[in-house]
């Protein structure tokens, strides 16, 4: 026994030796390779988005041009023919125009040259729009209009707002051509990576394949060796897959004991499993919440916000977050927090998405106690100055709650004089409360719909709809002045 272990001593720490250093080769190999390919489609994905920019920048460029031009040739028209219908296409075209322009600002905010060539456009499209304007104020006093002696000047003028779109549309040409190249070449670089490891990888199975033969060749005994090795792997596969199958029991079983209600959804949309919370919440069985089912659950009156906003996040493989309402088994309806994240794959589509859903109705309750509260105290500050001393330590007392909340804050009187303006509001709005009558509140705070161009309209403002008694919750653009995409908000207001 003695002689036969001296004599497998060498066989094994060759055979030990040759598949340690295999498998160090691979994984390093491997490493270098996942890296490698990440690092390659990371780039590809950066460059594919610049070109997709610069044809929306091509896109806007024409669309101003074209504006430009039906603005002043509806002036013409009108100042020719009298027919006042012609002004509202000449109206629309101009509201147009200054779209168009703060759309390329926006969109141009990363190229210098450009930057300058939109400075020399906005005087050229303004003089085209003054000179419009003085052909139709002609065209009214005088009533006869022939236009001859202004066809030039207008046509002059457009030439002029022509040549400069022109020549930014020939700058945006040229960044496309580079951008597309470099798209192209950084597609390559990922094709090349990917096969360079396909060989290597095929390089690396036949050289294992080689030392594993060779080592089989040693002797008899080795190959012996090597049968009991595979046995020993076999047997340890079998545990380890009990084992797995044990995780994934553990996995269920915690995430079902998890307080949050959480989902499984394929590519998709449709939901495929959910925990038990979700059930014991909503009293259904996996039979009735199959696919789409759970609309069922759902508040009706949010729930086309809702599915537009799923659809939105799928079309787009983005995270979704939103605070929406769930019927319970028992009929009534608590308010969630609900957050999913896309699962992808290796080429960065989406194979499964995963959701919670956080119960976060006693939050919601405390900032509706905290809004009273803050109302309460303000009220009382003005009717019992002889307590000024404690009212204001309350205040304090609450600000520091309303400061240290996650949520902005805002309340305000019937005559729009802020109460309360909390950190987080702050930071939110990127300025501070203005002692503003509240239809200047639109033009001083920035406010947009969820486009981001259009201004909010005054009459649907969420904080006038509240001091009139609604409560409401709705979606809007605010734009950061610090920030020049702007930050997307979803506010609630009550009376």
């Amino acid at each position: 026994m003695t002689e036969r272990k001296r004599f497998d001593a060498p066989i094994e720490a060759l055979l030990r030796g040759r598949i340690i250093c295999g498998l160090i080769l691979a994984v390093l190999i491997t490493i270098c390779l996942s890296f490698s390919s990440w690092r390659s489609a990371f780039r590809a994905e950066q460059d594919t988005d610049w070109v997709s920019h610069t044809y929306e920048v091509m896109a806007t460029i024409q669309r101003t041009s074209r504006h430009v031009i039906e603005a002043d040739t509806s002036a013409r028209a009108f100042a020719l023919t009298g027919e006042e219908p012609l002004l509202e296409h000449y109206k629309a075209a101009r509201d147009s125009i200054y779209e168009d322009a703060g759309a390329l600002r926006r969109l141009t905010a990363d190229n210098l040259s450009q930057e300058r060539r939109l400075d020399a456009v906005e005087p050229q499209v303004r003089m085209a729009l003054e000179f419009a304007d003085g052909i139709i104020a002609k065209r009214r006093k005088v009533g006869n209009y022939p236009g001859s002696s202004d066809a030039l000047e207008v046509e002059r003028r457009i030439a002029a707002v022509r040549a400069t779109t022109q020549d930014m549309f020939n700058e945006e040409t040229r960044l496309l051509s580079e951008r597309a190249q470099t798209a192209a070449a950084g597609q390559r670089s990922t094709r090349i990576v990917a096969i360079v490891g396909v060989f290597f990888e095929v390089g690396l199975w036949v050289l294992a394949f080689l030392v594993v033969i060779r080592a089989i060749d040693i002797s008899a005994h080795a190959r012996a060796q090597l049968n009991t090795l595979n046995a020993e792997l076999e047997q340890r596969v079998e545990e380890r897959t009990a084992a797995l199958r044990e995780g994934e029991e553990r996995f269920q079983a915690m995430a079902n004991g998890i307080s949050q209600l959480a989902w499984m959804a394929e590519a998709d949309g449709s939901i495929s499993w959910y925990n038990q919370r979700w059930y014991d919440y909503t009293g259904t069985t996996p039979e009735q919440t199959k696919g789409r089912d759970w609309q069922s659950v759902c508040d009706p009156e949010i729930l086309p916000k809702v599915l537009d906003r799923w659809k939105l996040a799928i079309a787009g493989g983005t995270p979704f977050e939103m605070e929406f309402a769930l019927r319970a088994g028992d009929g009534h309806c608590g308010m969630f927090l609900t957050r999913i994240v896309p699962l992808k794959d290796a080429n960065g589509r989406v194979v499964r998405w995963f959701g919670t859903n956080t119960d976060i109705s006693e939050r919601k309750q405390v900032e509706l106690q905290l809004a009273g509260q803050a109302q309460e105290l303000a009220r009382r500050a003005e009717e019992l100055d002889s307590s000024r001393q404690d009212l204001e330590r309350q205040t304090r007392m609450l600000q520091s709650v309303l400061d240290s909340m996650g949520e902005g804050l805002i309340a305000a009187d019937r005559d729009g004089h802020c109460l309360i303006w909390n950190d987080a509001a702050k930071k939110l709005m990127g300025r501070g409360a203005s002692d503003l009558p509240p239809d200047q509140w639109i033009p001083h705070y920035k406010l947009f719909l969820p486009d981001g161009i259009t201004p909010f309209p005054p009459d649907r403002l969420p904080l006038v709809r509240a001091l009139h008694g609604e409560s409401v919750q709705v979606e809007l653009m605010i734009e950061h002045p610090e920030r020049a995409d702007g930050v997307f908000s979803k506010l609630q207001h009550v009376p």
